[in-house]
């Protein structure tokens, strides 16, 4: 019988051939594998590991009740963005070189996910997956007032690089798409 997180009391009732990822069909046996034999320790861990609640998600929180009986303390959990920040933070010199190097070369789909959706972020470079291809340019706008002069220069920049595009944004800032 399949069972879910919500039909399970407790996880020593389950077997290890009892089902806990449904989406996956992955057995409690197979994540207690990834925790003693594999050195999982958090549901991140588990994530990569086996896949277990990257589908739908809704065996968590029982791959994490797993965890807490087979490990010592509390599972910790990872956010994705520290992880990779851990990895390569974005205001690295390498990442910096990187950046540059693809804004030369022109070829968005050379650009890693994880620089592409998240580390360009801390530049106010935003991927547009909605428009595979173009990103968006953040500019604040404190108070949401501009001189002439800096309205100038943003419509300039428009022009060049936005395909004549800006969007004021209802919190003040002006997007260029590009």
């Amino acid at each position: 019988m399949i069972k879910t997180g919500k039909d399970t009391g407790e996880v020593e009732e389950l077997k290890d051939s009892d089902i806990v990822c449904n989406c996956n069909a992955l057995s409690k046996g197979k994540i207690v594998k990834a925790i003693l034999e594999k050195g999982a320790k958090s549901l991140e861990d588990i994530q990569t590991l086996t896949k277990a609640s990257t589908s739908c998600g809704s065996c968590a929180e029982l791959v994490e009740q797993i965890l807490r009986k087979y490990i010592k303390g509390k599972p910790r959990r990872e956010n994705k963005i520290e992880k990779i920040k851990k990895e390569l933070h974005p205001f690295d010199e390498k990442f910096k070189n990187r950046m540059k190097k693809y804004f030369e070369e022109g070829d968005w789909q050379k650009i890693p996910e994880d620089d592409r959706d998240i580390r360009f972020k801390w530049y106010r470079v935003f991927y547009r997956k909605v428009t595979p291809g173009y990103f968006m340019i953040r500019i604040r706008v404190p108070n949401g007032r501009l001189t002439y002069e800096q309205a100038k220069v943003v419509s300039h920049l428009a022009e060049k690089f936005a395909r004549g595009q800006i969007e004021i944004t209802s919190r003040q800032q002006i997007n260029k798409m590009g």
